[in-house]
């Protein structure tokens, strides 16, 4: 009887594990990529005793938008490669009223957009810990390209004054991710992630406004680890094949 049980226990390891790689086989092509967008608010306000006595309110808006596809193969079970894009944009708008009573107004209002681009090639790793659930390393390299595009405009009694300036950047950017992944079905996956770690190497060449004409050019290169909830993000994986 207890041999039985053993053989029984063997066989139902070995279909686990079988199920379990089968998503992730030799010869598979994986599908998956990100959406995420972000949208937040806040305001203030505050008044101060003087003279003239002076209100002051503060207004921020802030949006965020990520999209990442890739395309890959499973060149050996469990190992992929293949080729991965993101593109991202988001804005700030910063305004600061201040209202002297009984007399004028005075209002500064600053506006951020950044927009980023980058392509290149991946590697990614399973190690699946049940037969639906699992969790992934992917390391990812490429170019990337960077566009910030900055303005401020200032309204007082002297009438309005504005200003910008454009930043431009280029160059190349690592990132390793780890994720966790949770097939519903034999072709779909379910990706979390939690945040990665990133390098980039930029070359930057800055734009000025009209208020202070000129340009500037320079280089750049920054390391982080950035996890946490507020990097959460889910997405999708399809993975093909027989």
């Amino acid at each position: 009887m207890r041999t039985q049980k053993t053989i029984v226990s063997a066989l139902a390891l070995s279909l686990t594990i079988g199920a379990a790689q089968a998503q992730t086989e030799a010869g598979k092509l994986l599908i998956s990529g990100q959406v995420n967008y972000a949208q937040s608010e806040s305001e203030s306000n505050t008044t101060n005793a003087g003279l003239p006595p002076t209100t002051i309110k503060q207004e921020a808006k802030q949006s965020g938008f990520n999209f990442a596809p890739q395309l890959g193969f499973f060149v050996a079970d469990r190992l992929a490669v293949g080729v991965v894009g993101v593109t991202s944009t988001s804005k700030r708008t910063d305004n600061r009223t201040e209202s002297f009573s009984g007399s004028s107004e005075f209002v500064n209002k600053y506006t951020y957009r950044n927009t980023t681009v980058s392509v290149g090639p991946f590697v990614r790793y399973y190690t699946m810990i049940m037969e639906n659930l699992g969790f992934y390393g992917q390391l990812s390299g490429g170019y990337q390209r960077q566009t910030n595009k900055n303005s401020s405009d200032t309204r007082g009694q002297n009438g309005t004054q504005s200003y910008s300036y454009e930043n431009k950047a280029t160059g190349g950017y690592g990132n390793l991710t780890p994720g966790f992944v949770y097939f519903p079905t034999k072709k779909i996956g379910i990706e979390l992630t939690l945040g990665n770690l990133v390098y980039s190497k930029l070359k930057n060449k800055q734009q000025n406004g009209q208020l202070q004409p000129g340009s500037s050019e320079g280089s750049s290169s920054d390391f982080g680890a950035n996890f946490g909830l507020q990097n959460l993000a889910i997405g999708a994986s399809f993975h093909l094949g027989n």
